[in-house]
């Protein structure tokens, strides 16, 4: 079995093209097989609010952010966001916190 062997696996999951079974994942953290796991997609966006998942010590879940980001769009954003709340406009990109992402 694969968790035997890579017993310090740390899986950072940011792709759809990624398969992972979550309940092998939260079995793998809890017998300690996997050392943590960082998660950004779910076949079920947002992940659902009852999964184990959320409130295990060794997972993280990110808010299916993960991408390639270039520093002059990143700066962009950034200026576009500072001149919006100088001039009391609305920020783009903010996070919802009802719907968990």
């Amino acid at each position: 079995m694969l968790f035997v062997i890579i017993l310090s696996l740390f899986p950072v999951n940011n792709s759809q093209l990624s398969k992972l079974r979550l309940a092998c994942l939260y079995t793998g953290c809890l017998k300690k097989w996997i050392r943590a796991a960082i998660l950004d997609v779910f076949s079920t966006e947002p992940l659902p609010v009852d999964s184990l998942l959320w409130k295990h010590p060794q997972v993280t879940v990110t808010p299916h952010v993960a991408a390639v980001t270039m520093p002059h769009q990143v700066a962009e954003v950034i200026a576009e966001n500072l001149h919006n709340y100088a001039n009391d406009r609305p920020l783009n990109y903010l996070i919802d916190w009802n719907k968990g992402y």
